[in-house]
This record gives C-alpha cells, structure tokens and sequence, in this order.
C-alpha cells in the first residue's frame, strides 16, 4: 500500500503555523552561501538537497531556485542553476514555504508545502516507472522536465518494519559506510559501527572488529577538553552492545573506563557537559541521557562499577525532566543538595529542539525496564510529550542527525505508537535527505549553527542508517529482547577491567541485615573532617598518596582549593578535581592513606568511609582503635 503521506498523517499538527514561509535567518542569500558543506567545495553554500534528483537549490516563497546540479545524477542536463521549480507531477506548489526558525512564535516550524510536496513526489515516482516531473520557469518560459529516477517502489505503511524498500536502503548504507570507514571519526564511528552491527552480517565483523580496537586505542577516560563526553558515551554505548552481540571480552577494560571517565567527568554531582572543562552553559541534558544509556550497557555487559555516578545521573534526568514530558536542557540547582530536595517537575521552557535528549533519556530507561517498574512510565510521558512535537525531529540545535536517530531509537523502542506518527510525518524528508548515490543521505539546512556541515555525509548516512536499523531488532537500543542487569541497589568491590568474567555476587544469609546508611547531614560533616585533614598533611608539608581508583594506580594530593577541589598527580599527568566528582571508594582510600599511629580520629575517618560502602570488617578494625570516637561513628549511621 504505503499511501499514507506525511501531510495525511499530521497535517493538522501545524495548521496555526503553516503560513509561517521561510524564517528570516534564510530570507538572505548569504544565508545560504556562507556555510559550506563537508567535501563538497564545489556546491558554493549549503543547500536544499532535493532528494536523488542531484539538485542543491535554494528556498524562495513557494518554489526552489536551483543552484548546483551533480554531473552524474539524473538531474544532469535537464536543468541548470537559475531555473525555479514551481511544482511536480502536475502540480504546481500550491502553498509557501514552512521552513526556518522562529524563537518568539509559539508554534514553531514543519517542513509543510514545496518540501513536503517534493518528497511526497519523489515517493509517488519512485512507486512507479521513476519518472520525476518538475514543472520548471527558465526566465520566463515555463516547461516540464522529466527526470528519471530509481524506481525503488515505496515505504509500506509500517515501514521500517517490513518494507522491502527500507531493506533497500539500508543495506545500501552499509555498504556505503563499507566504503567509507575512514570518514566515521572517532565519535562518529560508534554510530556507524552500530549501523553495520545492527545487520547482522558476517561481512562487516573485520570492520567492527577494527572500529572497536581503534576506539578502545583512542579513549581517554580523563581528557578535559576535545567533546569527549560524547566520545566516552558513544563509546559505552557501541563496544557495549558490540560485546552483547560478539562475546568480545577485551572491550570490558574500556567499557570500565567510560565509567571512570563519567565519574571524572562531573561538573557537578549528576550533572554532564560537553566536556569536563566547559566554559558555556552549565549543562548538557542530553549528555546525561546519553551517560544512563551507556551505563545500562555496562550493567548489561557484567562490568562492576561502584553505582553512585550511575544513580545519580538517573536521578538527574528525572530531575531535569518537567511534568508534562518534556527534557530539560538544564535545570537549577546543580550544586550539591540538589539530589536530596523534592523534585518540582513542573518546570519552564519550550518544546523546541528537545528530540535528542529526550530521545537519550528514553533509550537510558527503556533499557532498564525489566529492573526499574517506573522506567517505562517515565519513556511513555516523554515519549506522548515528544509526539505532539514531532516537527521539530530534524531541527535539533547542534547536530540534527544525532537527535533524529536518538528520538527514534527511543521512540521505537520506548512508545511505538510515536515512533509511527513520527516516520509517516517525516516520509518525505527522508526521501529529500537521500542522494542520487546509492546509500548516500545528506544533512539538510535547518536551525543548527553548522554542526552538521562538518562532519562527512558519511556520518549523516550513518545516523539514518541507525534509524532505519530498529527492522532488524538486533541491538538493545533497537528494539531486541532486553538482556538483564545486574540491578542497580549494588556496591562493586572493584571492576574487572582484566577482560575476565566478573565474580558472582555473594548471596544473602537469611536474616542477614541490610547495609547500614550514612545520614546526609553525617556524610557531609566526615567529608569537612576528611578536608580538613588532607589540609592539615599539606601544611606540614606532606602530600598524601592514595590509590586513585579512575587510574587503578598510585596518586598524591598535591593540592586542596578552597571549595574542597583536589589537585591529583600522578606518572605522568596531574588534573584537577571537584570534591563532588570524589568517588565514596576514593574517599575511603584518601581516609585509609591518612591514618598516623595513635591519632583515634584518623581512624575514626576511615571506619566511618568503610562503613559507608559496607566494608564493615574493615571498619571494625579501625573502630577498635578509635576510642570514643568509635560510637561518633555509629550514631553516623541510620
């Protein structure tokens, strides 16, 4: 069948705003021509791709003037820069443009008239013979041009899902990322690793076992600048699923490392940037979505982390998550405390370009639905919010294709009803983002600043790739049975970043008693104390070695700022740390390394940070030696 257009299924999702025309940031020529597309110099600017036509054109009110036509695509010869296509198939464009970014119009921008109407033909050509008739004014003389093109028939009404021409497709990305492996990066090679992975093809395992080495080779857990919080989230969330599908067991050591990398990472306790140095805005939503979908991975894969990070970020983007469904970008406070205050969830701010992290924060809880009886709850609130904005699926700020496959990950994976409405509205756009080479789809302009511009169509085909790739319902964040977790109420005694199998978690005796916790209000005062001791080492001139769990290895305290921040050295390097982003294991190291013959405090120190991660033999020995101090450290406890 596959009728069922993108106007049909929500035209009346932006009737206040189809009127809206071409949104002032392009009303410019120069809009047009100042950014330039990754490897394509001879484009002249950044252009609307008109699907496998080979035409770049520019948006005038109601018809695309076009502007650069490919020498060896279909449109080659049939029309030349200059021409207006005013309509196609016989029917002239019948309203303008929707099209742009408005930021003080209440509803904001589709892709309705000329560009819906151009890949609702493309659709009804390629069902056909391919021939693809535009109606072209050359000066003042109008004519129609027949192009052909490839008759790949069309999308059936549940496609992806059975769909031969989605088959197609896909498998024509494949093989053209095959062809382009060096173009992927090292962020983007995690996505299109994925595609690849998600087919299930022999073929591709040398490439994936290539990508794999190379991005285990790359990662640098305590890299300060360079974006790599997207390189350690994309990173956890490839080799992890790459290891749930191969039984690979070298990539465990890595996959811990994106732990100590996150752990690192904190600007403020739960809260994610860019980067761990950020000078902008103080807070990345979706990278804290990104991180619980990596960490649910790590979960999946058996490596032992310490929970806490992981706990806290889940925390974090229920927090940033406003009542009604929709994702924060960031939300104050993000200083300490703020985990411990009720959530207000009602919240403030606009639906605009949310489709990435919500899409990330759908995927994290998706995956730990069978542990965590409120995930799903949570996806379907975020998942229903996210539909009734599903205009805004390819306008995210920063890199659209990156929020396209993580909105329809979650969608598909998390509220499938969404996921239909979202591809049938966007049926059309998919066909304009589509070249006339084979498996090759471009970024299309829309409000981003030009992110997309410089990365290689390589990357862009990669993100549909993964789209398109839920069919086959092979990866965890594509729709296949969920693999368990380990659950997330757990203390690791330690990662196994050797490669090996992890040890089975020690079963409860019968009426064994819970783990004791810590009170707030106790944490924070044995954590001034811990502070207050560090200073009092570094004033007598020594500098308290301890075994810094982020490295497995020896580090000293060179340094204590006046908010508690330390300064870490190390062979080979020195970085500076927020006491938030001190992990409870490390504390207890510093506690441990502290302890002088005699002193009872410093014992009393470490018993109480043993204590708290539930070593309480451990503790017992320190307690024994911490006279009164000892029940100073019981009351800590509830």
């Amino acid at each position: 069948m596959g009728g069922r257009s993108g106007l049909g299924t929500a035209g009346m999702l932006l009737a206040a705003s189809a009127a809206f025309g071409i949104g002032e940031e392009y009303k410019k020529d120069s809009a047009w021509t100042q950014r330039k597309p990754h490897g394509e110099p001879q484009v002249g600017g950044y252009f609307m791709n008109l699907g496998p036509t080979g035409i770049r054109a520019q948006l005038r009110e109601r018809s695309f003037e076009v502007k650069y036509v490919f020498p060896d695509s279909p449109a080659a010869g049939r029309v030349q820069p200059g021409d207006l296509i005013v309509g196609v198939n016989g029917r002239p464009f019948a309203t303008p443009h929707t099209f742009g970014f408005d930021w003080n119009k209440a509803a904001k921008t589709g892709y309705e008239g000329p560009m819906m109407d151009f890949g609702n033909a493309i659709e009804e050509s390629e069902g056909k013979e391919g021939v693809l008739t535009l109606m072209v004014n050359r000066g003042d003389k109008p004519s129609s041009v027949k192009i052909q093109i490839r008759p790949l028939g069309r999308f059936s009404d549940t496609y992806p899902y059975k769909c031969k021409k989605t088959d197609l497709i896909y498998q024509e990305i494949c093989d053209y990322l095959e062809k382009h492996p060096d173009d992927w990066g090292p962020m983007y090679g995690a996505v299109g690793g994925l595609t690849l992975l998600a087919s299930g093809q022999p073929r591709y395992l040398k490439l994936l076992e290539r990508t794999a080495k190379n991005m285990m080779r790359g990662l640098n857990p305590l890299e300060r600048g360079g974006l790599n919080n997207w390189n350690l989230t994309y990173a956890g969330i490839f080799l992890g699923e790459y290891c749930l599908a191969t039984g690979e067991a070298s990539v465990l050591r890595t996959l811990y490392d994106v732990h100590k990398g996150l752990e690192f990472a904190q600007t403020h306790p739960g809260v994610l940037q860019h980067q761990k140095d950020w000078g902008g805005y103080p807070e990345l939503g979706v990278m804290e979505g990104l991180a619980i979908t990596a960490y649910a991975l790590l979960d999946k894969c058996k490596v032992e982390f310490p929970p806490q990070t992981y706990e806290l970020m889940k925390k974090r983007v229920r927090y940033i998550t406003r009542k009604d469904g929709c994702v924060l970008y960031a939300r104050e406070p993000m200083t300490p405390g703020w985990e411990i205050e009720p959530m207000k969830l009602e919240g403030a701010g606009g639906a605009y370009e949310c489709a990435g992290r919500a899409g990330a924060a759908m995927l994290g809880f998706y995956l730990i639905s069978n542990e965590d009886p409120q995930a799903m709850p949570y996806v379907a609130n975020v998942g229903s919010f996210q539909t009734r904005y599903l205009q805004y699926f390819p306008d995210t700020h920063g890199c659209p294709g990156i929020g396209m496959h993580l909105m329809g990950l979650g969608l598909a994976c998390g509220y499938p009803e969404g996921f239909r409405k979202l591809m049938d509205y966007h049926k059309g756009y998919f066909n304009l983002m589509r070249t006339h080479e084979p498996g090759k789809f471009v970024a299309l302009p829309s409000r981003s600043s030009g992110c997309d511009l410089r990365f290689p169509a390589a990357f862009t085909s990669a993100n549909v790739g993964l789209l398109l790739s839920v069919k086959e319902r092979r990866l965890q964040i594509g729709g296949a049975p969920l693999k368990p977790g380990r659950g997330s109420c757990r203390a690791s005694n330690g990662a196994r970043p050797d490669g090996k199998a992890p040890a089975p978690a020690a079963k409860k005796e019968e009426g064994e008693k819970p783990r004791p916790s810590a009170k707030p209000e106790a944490v924070e005062a044995w954590d001034a104390r811990l502070r207050a001791r560090i200073r009092e080492e570094l004033e007598a001139g020594r500098q308290p070695r301890f075994r810094w769990t982020v490295l497995d290895a020896w580090a000293d305290v060179a340094g204590l700022g006046p908010k508690g921040d330390l300064r870490i050295r190390w062979t080979g390097g020195a970085a500076d740390l927020a006491w938030s982003a001190v992990s409870p294991a490390d504390r207890r190291n510093l506690a441990v390394a502290l302890v002088r013959k005699g002193r009872e405090a410093d014992h009393a120190l470490a018993a109480f940070y043993h204590l708290a991660l539930g070593e309480e033999e451990r503790a017992q020995a320190h307690l024994e030696r911490a006279g009164g101090a000892a029940d100073e450290v019981r009351a800590a406890f509830r």
